[in-house]
């Protein structure tokens, strides 16, 4: 693809104009041309628009994995398990002590959390919790997460 100012807007248009979703898409450029890696919904469509542009193009087989938009995600498929496991035991630690911590302030209502990984103190008289959270983590009282 020519690097020039629209060219891409051009082709991105016509695949909205087409209808054509797209999944996934990579994009490289050098001062005379740019390489555009896309997944498309509908291939066959794709190649019709792209003729019809007279961009040239390659097909090549790709492995797609649709992962949730979390922390960790990537990790769990390619690291498996055990990595999912001490992802969960490092969150449990951190949540752990910042409950700890909480539980020994004066005028803080905590009920320990179960299975999540994060605790919602009541503060006797607090009027902004944001404020307030935010100046803990400013002070270094609570741990942010990843920290040790």
């Amino acid at each position: 693809m020519v690097n020039k100012p629209g060219v891409l807007a051009q082709v991105l248009g016509e695949f909205a104009q087409s209808k054509i979703n797209i999944i996934a898409m990579t994009m490289m450029d050098s001062v005379e041309h740019g390489v555009m890696r896309v997944v498309f919904a509908a291939p066959e469509k794709t190649k019709e628009v792209l003729s019809r542009l007279n961009m040239p193009y390659n097909e090549t087989d790709v492995l797609c994995v649709d992962l949730d938009n979390r922390a960790g995600a990537l990790a769990a498929v390619t690291e498996g398990e055990p990595f999912v496991r001490e992802m969960q035991r490092r969150y449990r630690v951190l949540r752990d002590m910042a409950c700890d911590r909480l539980s020994r302030c004066a005028r803080v209502e905590l009920v320990a959390p179960q299975g999540a990984f994060y605790a919602f103190p009541r503060i006797e008289g607090l009027g902004d919790s944001f404020a307030f959270c935010r100046q803990l983590l400013l002070e270094k009282l609570l741990p942010r997460l990843g920290q040790r």
